[in-house]
């Protein structure tokens, strides 16, 4: 390993085939990787030099884990004639579109009309493959890597392209006059055959891919089922400060399980329940989830942006571990927590009573709670409200915020511990499906480039 003066901070490791270094003038010191494989090519098969990228760690020890593990990946790819960057949907299908589909069409087209004449029969398709690319292939699929899109992606885009009307704006609606409610079986089977040529293009011959997705239509059902009880935007702004203006502060008599305890510990119970409810909405856990998790599981950590985020390695769960994401306004109720508890070593409960046993949970509270502030009964589905409606309500504002879209249900999939066909069945509204603010991807895109 020797030093370079070319690069800031420059470092070699494998004879210089990795370079480590930091940006000059870069606000944070996070170390930069460049790379060298010999034979490295991109999707265009065009030579590439050199890979450079950030490690994203600003730890020199992890920086060189991260350069050495991305060296071998890149060398494996071009071992097994790969690409060596990542391509998007939206990257591959233009490429596949430009040279390979419109040769395709043309020269299928050339040859029937040598048989027996078509009317524009070349400029009907063409514009079928534009109008489903740009309406719902790029929009689903968009900026998602190929490398992560597999048979539970492409299942979750045959229900998302079924609902897709129901959650349109009026204002697209009205672009489209003549769209169909739901796409028949004979249109999602006509989409389904070109994704899966498409896909068989990124697996043969640019090698993107390992597997061609199915598709599955047996999915093609009506599984319409009552949404269970949330919480609209009002609502929860009423509940967050009464439990902080009014609740928290109150000697909680009569209110059970609180009742006959000391005011303290009424205290104390109170603030962890509300803790515990903005904790949920913040992170889309299920009710039981929080309970199994110790300081050592979470960890705040710094985004590009400048916000904090908490990352959950939940050690336990109805579908096993997994890992969580939260919103930001999760460090603030997690370091309200530790405020509230005196507790923050790696071995220590999360949720916990005033001696730091683990808590079993919150749910009496929670009904009282509820029917303090008059919001029991959902009036929209008329069932009870429960735990699981700071579930639904976290689930509800990801969409309301970022639309259903796949980087929105991806995440969703991610922290909740569901699929695609829960979510939309058990956690969306329709009154959220229809919300104004669920924008297509392009719309959104649109505006963030102006």
């Amino acid at each position: 390993m020797t030093e370079r003066t070319s690069y800031l901070n420059a470092i070699e490791l494998r004879d210089g085939q990795v370079l480590l270094f930091n940006r000059p003038n870069a606000k944070k010191s996070i170390w930069h990787m460049r790379l060298y494989v010999r034979g490295m090519e991109d999707i265009e098969g065009g030579k590439v030099k050199y890979y450079t990228r950030s490690t994203g760690e600003l730890n020199i020890d992890e920086a060189k884990r991260v350069a050495l593990d991305t060296h071998d990946r890149l060398r494996d790819k071009v071992r097994n004639s790969e690409p060596v960057f990542d391509s998007t949907f939206a990257e591959a299908y233009n490429q596949w579109w430009i040279r390979k589909k419109t040769i395709d069409l043309e020269t299928r087209q050339a040859h029937k009309q040598q048989v027996e004449p078509i009317r524009d029969g070349l400029a009907h398709r063409k514009q079928w493959y534009v109008k489903h690319s740009q309406r719902y292939w790029i929009p689903y699929f968009g900026e998602q890597p190929l490398s992560k899109i597999n048979n539970a992606v492409a299942e979750d885009y045959i229900r998302w392209r079924l609902t897709y009307w129901d959650r349109a704006s009026k204002a697209e609606k009205k672009r489209h006059p003549n769209y169909a409610q739901r796409p028949s079986k004979k249109t999602l089977q006509m989409e389904r055959t070109a994704l899966r040529e498409f896909f068989a293009w990124c697996v043969n011959t640019a090698r993107l891919m390992r597997i061609v997705p199915s598709f599955d239509l047996n999915i093609l059902r009506d599984n319409e089922e009552s949404r269970r009880p949330s919480f609209n935007k009002d609502e929860w702004i009423k509940l967050d400060r009464y439990m902080r203006d009014v609740w928290v502060q109150d000697k909680a008599q009569g209110d059970e399980p609180d009742k006959g305890r000391p005011h303290t510990l009424h205290l104390f119970q109170r603030e962890m329940c509300r803790r515990y409810i903005q904790f949920i909405t913040a992170t889309g856990m299920r009710p039981t989830e929080p309970l199994f998790l110790k300081h050592r599981h979470i960890e705040i950590k710094r985004l590009d942006n400048g916000k904090e985020i908490l990352k959950i390695n939940l050690p336990q769960g109805k579908t096993g571990k997994r890992e969580i994401t939260s919103q930001p306004v999760g460090v603030q109720y997690y370091k309200a927590i530790i405020e509230n508890t005196g507790k923050s070593d790696p071995e220590d409960w999360v949720f916990c009573d005033k001696e730091g046993k683990r808590s079993k949970g919150y749910y009496r509270t929670v009904e009282a709670l509820l029917k303090k502030v008059g919001l029991r009964v959902d009036k929209e589905t008329g069932k009870n409200r429960s735990s699981y409606s700071f579930r639904h309500y976290y689930a509800e504002q990801r969409i309301s915020e970022a639309g259903l879209n796949l980087a929105t249900t991806v995440d969703l999939r991610a922290n909740m511990g569901t699929g695609l066909e829960q979510i939309e069945k058990h956690y969306v509204r329709k009154k959220v499906y229809n919300a104004e603010n669920l924008v297509s991807y392009r719309e959104r895109k649109d505006k963030k480039n102006k």
